[in-house]
């Protein structure tokens, strides 16, 4: 099982919507944008602990939405460019698949990270942020 959750322009629009396969997970964040070419990529990041998988994740962000403390000659706004040559989108967006002991791992930061807000300290290790 796979569990995407998608935000746009910060807010969630999906949260851990499940999929029984890893390729349908993919497409479904295609319903968020439209390749301009045939041949449009969209490169997801993967991380593997072990050999366990436990999530992918991609951004589209546009331009616009960078802010203006972020240089336009930065990677992040270079990145912006390409994707946005490359797709239409309307809003920026952030994609993250997560396996089911992915899921269960972000979970247990979630609460480590509040006992932590609780006694005082807040370290965030939020892997979708």
């Amino acid at each position: 099982m796979y569990y995407l959750t998608i935000y746009a322009d910060n807010d969630l629009v999906e949260e851990r919507v499940a999929y029984q396969d890893y390729a349908e997970a993919i497409a479904a964040c295609g319903n968020f944008y439209e390749p301009r070419f045939a041949r449009s990529v969209l490169t997801f990041s993967s991380e593997v602990i072990g050999k366990t998988f436990m999530r992918s994740y991609a951004q589209l962000n546009r331009l616009e939405d960078l802010g203006e403390d972020v240089d336009r000659s930065s990677p992040q706004a270079l990145r912006a460019v390409k994707h946005g040559n490359a797709f239409v989108y309307s809003r920026s967006y952030r994609f993250l698949i997560e396996s089911e002991l992915g899921a269960q791992e972000a979970d247990q930061m979630r609460e480590e990270d509040s006992r932590d807000e609780c006694d005082g300290s807040s370290v965030s290790r939020d892997p979708a942020a």
